[in-house]
């Protein structure tokens, strides 16, 4: 309502969600529809055009538009409980807890840059879990990275550390002949050295500046806001939808299980097997997680939006 100026009574008067999952689900399994033309469809398309990059040269801070997915490009699209709660950056760490696997989003931060014999010269860093032990461990990380996160095939790499369980990578705009970031070979163990905090890239000659990048890349979550906590979320087979989008469709999706299936809300809050059904607990924990930060997240996303300008 606020970013188009309409009244409540202009409103679509349907969810343009669905709840589809099977009669005989778990938690993490449950599945959503995403329906044409619904209230989910207006506040979707109301805020693609908010996301941006941050980027810091010097002094002045800069901001750049980067659009996530107009809704009608996932209509009749289906997401399961999990996809969703993967892709949370909050609860992050919860997930790998509760499912003995990474989540679908890695933290990041905002963009740097100084200007070099008139090129752009653009970095930012991206923070992952777990730590490499070698060089070989370093090159598959950067290489599953960039099979999760395709835009950084655009990006050199230029060194890592790490430091309480977490490995941090730079990326630049900067390359070298012959040292592709598309295959890794920028970070192959022959092209690094190690030092006291890491690895760095041993490139020779001179560096091509990429001065296009951020049209290059994806959308990165948490500009909206503007604040420190950055992040990439991968994407749903290509299509990079927003944050507010992922808590929106959460919170609907829990909302139809405490009304519509009852039963397998109880299951799991029973904390053991009702009839026929097994226990059903293993998510309870990450999905109370989730709607705790939803309580405080959403509004502040909603009041950064409404104070977004219109231009």
């Amino acid at each position: 309502m606020a970013r188009t100026l309409k009244n409540i009574e202009t409103l679509p008067q349907r969810h343009g969600l669905q709840d589809v999952s099977p009669k005989v689900a778990t938690l993490d399994s449950l599945v959503l529809k995403v329906t044409a033309s619904g209230t989910f469809d207006a506040m979707n398309d109301s805020v693609v055009n908010l996301e941006k990059f941050i980027v810091h040269i010097g002094s002045e801070v800069s901001y750049v538009r980067s659009s996530t997915a107009q809704s009608q490009t996932f209509h009749n699209s289906t997401f399961t409980l999990r996809d969703i709660l993967s892709r949370i950056y909050s609860i992050r760490e919860h997930y790998l807890d509760t499912f003995n696997e990474n989540a679908k989003v890695v933290g990041c931060s905002h963009f740097s840059g100084s200007i070099v014999e008139s090129h752009k010269f653009l970095s930012f860093d991206v923070f992952t879990e777990g730590v490499f032990k070698s060089k070989e461990d370093l090159f598959r990380v950067v290489r599953d990275l960039r099979g999760r996160f395709a835009f950084l095939k655009n990006w050199g790499f230029e060194r890592a550390s790490w430091a309480g369980g977490f490995t941090s990578i730079k990326f630049t705009n900067k390359k070298y002949a012959g040292k592709n970031p598309v295959d890794s070979s920028d970070v192959m163990p022959e092209v690094i050295s190690e030092n006291s905090f890491g690895y760095t890239a041993q490139h020779y000659g001179t560096p091509v500046y990429d001065d296009d990048i951020l049209s290059k890349t994806h959308p990165i979550a948490g500009g909206i806001s503007g604040n420190m906590d950055t992040h990439i979320i991968e994407s749903f087979n290509g299509i990079f939808l927003s944050e507010l989008a992922l808590f929106y469709m959460g919170m609907f999706l829990l909302s139809s299980l405490v009304r519509y299936r009852p039963d397998i809300w109880s299951n799991a809050l029973s904390r053991r097997a009702v009839s026929n059904n097994p226990v059903d607990d293993k998510a309870l924990s990450l999905i109370e997680h989730f709607i705790e930060i939803s309580l405080s997240i959403f509004p502040q996303h909603v009041v950064a939006i409404l104070k977004e300008p219109f231009s």
